[in-house]
Order: structure tokens, then C-alpha cells, then sequence
């Protein structure tokens, strides 16, 4: 891989970390939940497959719109539609709110400098707060899961190998991920891919769930 995008490297480190964890897991233990309110193995790995598939959207239309000489593409939260915790519920931020807070985010997000952004990305707490369409489904055939997850680290390899593109110059924002270019948000991408692993292992560590047998996340790649 080109060594100006050690980034992109990373994050296929941590992926396939991911992948080694969840190797060779019985599938029924797979699609157990410690307790009804936390997700199971597959939650967390169908979560990462959701967030995957929009992120491949979103760097195809960056690739598009580069071709045409507009390097830059806003993600903003009309297409998350955030929920919030509420006890135990969750409500759907209302569409006034979104647009009332789109700009005061997205100036406050300016100056929040990566790594801070890439450290709070760690907190458990976002854990409760998912938007929409990255809420997993349950029932997901661990192995379908797999590949899918696979997939993106084959994504990324194609992405590095992208001729006639400086990836440094295309631009990404997120109100999750912020304003940078694509190896920066691949940074955060990483923050990301980390927090679930912890979960991961702590699932896998859940007597209930693996009988004690659990795989630690190796601290290998950055993040």
C-alpha cells in the first residue's frame, strides 16, 4: 500500500483484529445477549457492517465529485436520522432539531482537533446514542457478517490504488467524524472499529455468552 496513507493500513490492522476475534465463534453463542438491553456478537458486527456501507457510499460520491473537479462532500445528519436515549427508550431527534443544530455543529466541529475527536470516539457512552441506519439487526448469519467485513478492508485496499487521486486533497465531513481528508477520517474510522472491539472482547469474556473463554484485542495497529 502506498506509504502516504498509512491511515488506510491501519484501519485494515484493526479490522482484520476484528475478524481474528469473532474466528471460529459458535454461531448460536454468537446471537446471545449477556442481557436483553446489550447487544450480542452480531449486533456488534452487523453495527460495523451499517456503518461500513455508509461510508462506501459516501467515499464513492467523493470519488465522483473529485472527477468533476469538487473534491469536497458534506454528510450531514438528514441521512442519519440520530435517535436519543430516553431511559430505556429511544425517540427520533425531530427534523426542526436536526437543522436548527447542522450549523452550530458543524462550526463547533472545526476546532475540535482529531486526536481529541479520535479519544472521545473511544467513550462508551456514544454506545447509547446510534443513529438510525446503523441500529443492527439481530439475525445476521455470523458468517455472511464476515465477509462483509472483509469487504471493506478489500474496499480500502482499492481506494489506496486509486489512480489519478491525491487522497489527502478530497475532503470528508461528518458530524461524527468531522472536517478532514479521507486518511484523516480513516482515523476516525479506526476510533470507531476500536471502541467495538473492547465490546467484542467483553462479550467474549461474558462467562454467559463463551464460557469464560474470551480473546483480547491486540494493541498492535493505532488508533
Amino acid at each position: 500500500m502506498d506509504p502516504r496513507y498509512w491511515e488506510l493500513e491501519n484501519f485494515i490492522a484493526l479490522r482484520r483484529q476484528t475478524l481474528a476475534l469473532v474466528d471460529g465463534l459458535d454461531p448460536v453463542r454468537a446471537r446471545t445477549r449477556p442481557e436483553p438491553d446489550r447487544w450480542s456478537v452480531v449486533e456488534v458486527l452487523d453495527h460495523l457492517v451499517r456503518v461500513d456501507a455508509f461510508f462506501r457510499r459516501d467515499l464513492q460520491r467523493l470519488l465522483a465529485r473529485a472527477r468533476r473537479g469538487k473534491p469536497f462532500l458534506c454528510s450531514g445528519w438528514d441521512r442519519m436520522n440520530l435517535k436519543r436515549p430516553r431511559g430505556r427508550r429511544r425517540r427520533p431527534i425531530e427534523r426542526g432539531l436536526r437543522v436548527a443544530l447542522e450549523a452550530p455543529a458543524a462550526v463547533g466541529n472545526a476546532f475540535v482537533p482529531p486526536a481529541l475527536r479520535r479519544t472521545l470516539g473511544l467513550d462508551r457512552r456514544w454506545l447509547k446514542w446510534v443513529p438510525k441506519p446503523f441500529s443492527p439487526a439481530r439475525d445476521r448469519p455470523l458468517q455472511g457478517l464476515r465477509a462483509e467485513l472483509s469487504a471493506m478492508i478489500e474496499t480500502t485496499e482499492a481506494l489506496a490504488r486509486t489512480e489519478g487521486v491525491d487522497l489527502r486533497r478530497l475532503l470528508y465531513y461528518s458530524h461524527l467524524s468531522g472536517l478532514g481528508d479521507v486518511p484523516t477520517v480513516y482515523l476516525s474510522a479506526a476510533s470507531h472499529e476500536r471502541r467495538h472491539q473492547i465490546q467484542l472482547a467483553e462479550l467474549l469474556d461474558d462467562p454467559r455468552i463463551s464460557e469464560g473463554q474470551g480473546r483480547k484485542p491486540s494493541t498492535d495497529a493505532r488508533w
